[in-house]
């Protein structure tokens, strides 16, 4: 069920309630959290940083379905001009082995770049992809799955992270779930959080891997780091697997704040 945030406004919380209103759960599961503490008056910040790590709501937003985008809603033209200029952030990938694509590759228009920037810079191994923020639907993967197969690239960790990939139609399903079952045999890491797939709504997905690729599913990241420790996410897996799975998601945040990807090594 997605609730409004002002049915957990009581108590301390109150006085955030004029702020929110309208506003449902799965709003927050599109919206920056710092964003949204910043955006409000000094006095109301405390209130909503506390709000916003209540167990309770974690607990609301971590099982409302992410961010969903309806592709009616979405004009062909829609920021088209943006998708076709110049890659201004790109990794430099001879230097580093990583390839920041963050919010760069909105398709349909640059999903060709992807292929052009693997096959030109002839690079054959890959330390960190990252394909976030893409408005990547489930065709999409797909289509970056046939690039990496045809460029028989290694690649240690990929993030998908904030897409729309979910397998929710009976016809994608399948092939969506192919596409990530190859990733998680290629990869040491495949990031898939604060996407459909990673919610309730896909619990088929964690039990398959749960039943028949166990090792997958210690590859698979897919709780967001402020998450961890609230216990939210148990219900997804079996208990056996609950310490390995959070452990395999402390070392890759650890990892990932190694990598050299602020703009200094950009291109």
């Amino acid at each position: 069920m997605n609730h409004l945030i002002s049915t957990f406004c009581v108590g301390k919380y109150a006085p955030i309630a004029d702020y929110v209103k309208g506003v449902t759960i799965q709003d927050l599961t599109k919206l920056n959290h710092s964003e949204i503490i910043q955006s409000l008056p000094h006095q109301i910040r405390l209130h909503m940083e506390l709000f916003l790590k209540d167990s309770r709501v974690q607990r609301a937003i971590f099982w409302t379905p992410g961010m969903i985008y309806n592709s009616d809603d979405i004009d062909d033209d829609d920021d088209i001009q943006s998708y076709e200029q110049p890659f201004e952030n790109v990794s430099k990938i001879e230097d580093t082995g990583i390839l920041n694509l963050c919010n760069q590759i909105h398709p349909p228009v640059n999903i060709k770049k992807f292929n052009e920037l693997l096959s030109k810079n002839g690079n054959t191994s890959y330390t960190y992809i990252d394909l976030s923020w893409n408005k990547l639907y489930d065709n999409d993967l797909t289509s970056i799955v046939d690039v990496i197969k045809k460029s028989n690239i290694d690649v240690k960790a990929i993030s998908l992270a904030c897409n729309n990939i979910s397998g929710y139609s009976k016809t994608s399903r399948q092939k969506t779930d192919e596409n990530l079952h190859y990733l998680l045999e290629k990869c040491e890491y495949v990031d898939i959080t604060m996407t459909p797939v990673a919610t309730i709504d896909r619990l088929d997905f964690f039990k398959s891997l749960e039943k028949d690729s166990p090792s997958f599913l210690l590859k698979l990241i897919w709780i967001p780091e402020r998450w961890l420790e609230a216990k939210v996410w148990t219900g997804m897996i079996c208990k056996e697997l609950q310490d390995e799975v959070r452990d395999v998601h402390r070392q890759y945040y650890r990892w990932i704040r190694t990598l050299p990807l602020d703009n200094e090594n950009n291109a």
